[in-house]
């Protein structure tokens, strides 16, 4: 592996495993709680465990198949047009994820997609405040 492919995949599985831990975090049991969505519900509930080491291509893609399926409850859940569309496109980049059979074809692909990933990302981050600001 080149010194910039492991910079990308850090960065990569890093921000992935970022915005997983803060979606854990902020899985607070509230009595307010159960009045909300679906789809609140489903992403308050979810507890990603990251791999131990973001730079293990087989861990990371199992991780990758441990989490699509609440992905794409989310999506099927999504509250409106537009987080459906996000969550969608999340679900996309995860599959690919656990489809590619190699560090190069994902490289490849990430490195084409690297902008839209990182907003998508943070999109996905104001879903979550969203919904952690609707307990209060």
């Amino acid at each position: 592996m080149t010194p910039f492919s492991r910079i990308f995949a850090l960065r990569h599985w890093g921000m992935l495993i970022a915005s997983l831990v803060v979606a854990s975090t902020l899985t607070v049991a509230t009595p307010a709680s159960a009045g909300q969505s679906p789809f609140c519900r489903t992403l308050l509930a979810f507890h990603p465990h990251a791999p131990q080491n973001s730079q293990d291509w087989k861990s990371y893609r199992a991780f990758a198949r441990t989490v699509l399926p609440t992905f794409k409850k989310l999506a099927a859940t999504a509250p409106n047009s537009a987080t459906r569309e996000l969550m969608d496109q999340l679900v996309a980049q995860l599959t690919f994820d656990t489809q590619a059979n190699s560090v190069n074809a994902f490289k490849g692909y990430w490195t084409s997609h690297l902008r839209h990933w990182e907003y998508d990302w943070q999109q996905f981050a104001a879903a979550e405040l969203t919904c952690v600001k609707a307990l209060y």
